[in-house]
């Protein structure tokens, strides 16, 4: 496999050059040591590691999205809020329904400013809810019994890794303006 050569110049043989060409900044520590452990495991031929590790990088970056957007809600529409509220602090609540409340979230018009901001609009952050969708398939193919829809082989994990760029901008975008925002409050 590609993977495997010892080319320094391939981002999915070496997990630093994979991180650099993605260029995001203010990525979390844990978000951006899962995906160098799953270009490591990719490059082994590890595909369904591989795999799960990019869904703890998906899962990271949507969670860390989500305590940034409550973080940017102003005060007094903080009741408008509850119901997503509390299921993005739930600790047993799926990633699947964290997902779906961020984005949510998103779309109303309390966040207008992180929205002009981040320059991604609701559509935008629904594509990577998509690309997540996907990934959240394959990782979960290392339940027992639970085959993914399509096996995770070398061109799928490849495919989801070059992918993961612009589904990774647009969550880290819209962190850094939410962020942005709740200061400016």
């Amino acid at each position: 496999a590609p993977s495997l050569t010892d080319s320094s110049r391939l981002a999915l043989a070496n997990s630093d050059l994979y991180l650099d060409r993605l260029g995001i900044d203010g990525m979390g520590d844990e978000v951006s040591e899962a995906l160098r452990e799953a270009v490591a495991c990719f490059r082994h031929e590890l595909f369904g590691a591989a795999a799960a590790l990019l869904g703890k990088a998906s899962e990271g970056a949507w969670i860390e999205l989500g305590a940034a957007l409550m973080g940017a809600v102003p005060q007094d529409q903080a009741g408008s809020v509850a119901t997503q509220r509390k299921t993005l602090d739930d600790a047993y609540a799926s990633i699947q329904s964290k997902v779906a409340a961020t984005c949510l979230l998103y779309e109303r018009d309390l966040f207008a400013d992180v929205v002009k901001h981040s320059g991604v609009k609701a559509k935008m952050l629904r594509e990577a809810q998509q690309w997540t969708e996907v990934v959240r398939d394959s990782r979960n193919a290392i339940h027992f019994g639970v085959a993914a829809a399509f096996e995770n082989n070398y061109e799928k994990i490849s495919v989801l890794l070059l992918a993961a760029a612009q589904p990774l901008r647009y969550l880290y975008a819209i962190r850094s303006a939410a962020i942005a925002v709740a200061a400016e409050r």
